[in-house]
């Protein structure tokens, strides 16, 4: 089973592009984002604004591909 490997985000950013990433906000809220834009913005899409900066964000994680057992 995959697991999840939480960057810190005032350590470090991930790079240009799209991915899937959880977000961990500052006060504990959690996002889904689907691309990082490397002027610090996330794409959150079921978010008001649709963007989330990097500075309200605490941790990010890639979400790794799912394995799947036949």
């Amino acid at each position: 089973m995959s697991e999840f490997r939480w960057h810190l985000m005032a350590e470090e950013a991930p790079e240009d592009g799209n991915g899937n990433y959880i977000l961990l906000g500052n006060k504990g809220a959690m996002y889904y984002a689907n691309r990082y834009h490397d002027v610090g913005l996330f794409h959150v899409p079921n978010n008001r604004d649709n963007m989330k900066s990097d500075n309200e964000i605490k941790a990010w994680a890639e979400i790794p591909p799912m394995e799947v057992e036949s």
